[in-house]
C-alpha cells in the first residue's frame, strides 16, 4: 500500500523528520550541559528551545543543582519534556541525541537544519563550533552513541572510524546566548523559512586542515592589526595616508616598497 506521505510527495509536499506526527518517542533528545553555568545561561539555552520551528524533542538538562536554578524550574516545571539529572544518564529513546553547552542559543530552524546535516553526510556525529562557547554542540545518531558508550569512547570512537563531521555552529544558527544571532538569509512570504545551505568538512582531509591554517593566519593578521591601529590611536598617533603614506613608504627603500607590492597583490588575488 502506497502511504500517505508518498502521495503527498506526489503533490509537492515534501516532509521532513522533524516535519512529522510526534510519537510516543521524541525525535530529538537534547542534552543541556549546565555543570557551573550561570542561572540565566541555562535559561536561554531553554528559552531558544522553546522558539524553535520544531517542537518534537525532550531535554535532560544536566549538573544544574536546585539552588542554582529556582527560577527556571519554577518556569518550565509544568512542561512534561524538561527533566533535571544531577549527572549524564544513558541516552534516551531518541533518533537523535543533541548535546548543548549551557549558554548556546539555537535559531527558529537549527534543529531542522542540524539533522539535514547529519542525515545527508550518514555521519554519527555533527559536531557544531559556537563562537564564545569552549565546548562544541554535538549532534549524535542515539542508537550509534548508546552502542558507543556501552563499549568504550564515543568521542574517539567516531574520529577514528571517520564518521564525525564538524559544521560552523552559525551556518546552522547556533550563537552564544550574550552574542547576537548571526545573520542568516530568510525567504520572504509567510513561511519565513531559512534559505540555507549545510557546509560540512572533514576535518581529517588534508586540504581541509590546510584551508582552516590559512584562514586562522588571515583572522590573526587582521587582529594584529586592528590591535596596532588602536593603539595608535590611543596614543594619538594618525597613520599616515595619502601622499605622507607614500613618502614614509619610499623612505623605508626599494626592499620594503617591493614586499608591500607583492602582499597587495596576493591579497587581491586571494579575495
Amino acid at each position: 500500500m502506497v502511504s500517505i506521505t508518498d502521495d503527498l510527495a506526489a503533490l509537492g509536499i515534501e516532509l521532513k523528520p522533524v516535519h512529522g506526527p510526534r510519537t510516543a518517542s521524541p525525535l530529538i533528545g537534547v542534552v543541556v550541559r549546565a555543570e557551573a553555568a550561570p542561572e540565566l545561561a541555562v535559561a536561554a539555552t531553554i528559552a531558544s528551545l522553546l522558539t524553535s520551528a520544531a517542537q518534537d524533542f525532550t531535554v535532560h538538562v544536566v549538573g544544574a543543582s536546585a539552588a542554582s536554578t529556582p527560577r527556571v524550574r519554577s518556569w518550565v516545571g509544568a512542561d512534561a519534556r524538561f527533566h533535571w539529572l544531577p549527572t549524564a544518564a544513558p541516552p534516551a529513546a531518541t533518533t537523535y541525541t543533541l548535546v548543548l553547552p549551557a549558554g548556546t542559543r539555537v535559531g527558529m530552524y537549527t534543529l531542522e537544519a542540524y539533522v539535514d546535516a547529519i542525515r545527508l553526510t550518514g555521519a554519527s556525529c555533527v559536531r557544531a563550533l559556537v563562537d564564545g562557547q569552549s565546548a562544541s554542540a554535538e549532534l549524535w545518531d542515539t542508537a550509534i552513541l548508546a552502542r558507543l558508550q556501552a563499549t568504550g569512547d564515543p568521542e574517539a570512537a567516531v574520529r577514528t572510524s571517520g564518521t564525525e563531521r564538524w559544521v560552523a555552529g552559525g551556518s546552522l544558527g547556533l550563537h552564544d546566548y550574550l552574542r547576537p544571532a548571526p545573520r542568516l538569509h530568510v525567504r520572504k512570504g509567510p513561511a519565513g523559512r531559512h534559505d540555507l545551505t549545510v557546509v560540512v568538512r572533514d576535518a581529517g582531509d588534508a586540504g581541509v586542515r590546510r584551508d582552516y591554517e590559512e584562514r586562522i593566519r588571515d583572522l590573526e593578521s587582521r587582529l594584529a592589526r586592528s590591535e596596532k591601529a588602536r593603539r595608535r590611536m590611543e596614543a594619538g598617533v594618525l597613520p599616515k595616508r595619502g601622499a605622507a603614506r607614500v613618502y614614509a613608504a619610499l623612505r623605508r627603500g626599494p626592499a620594503h616598497v617591493t614586499g608591500r607590492a607583492v602582499t597587495m597583490l596576493r591579497r587581491t588575488r586571494s579575495s
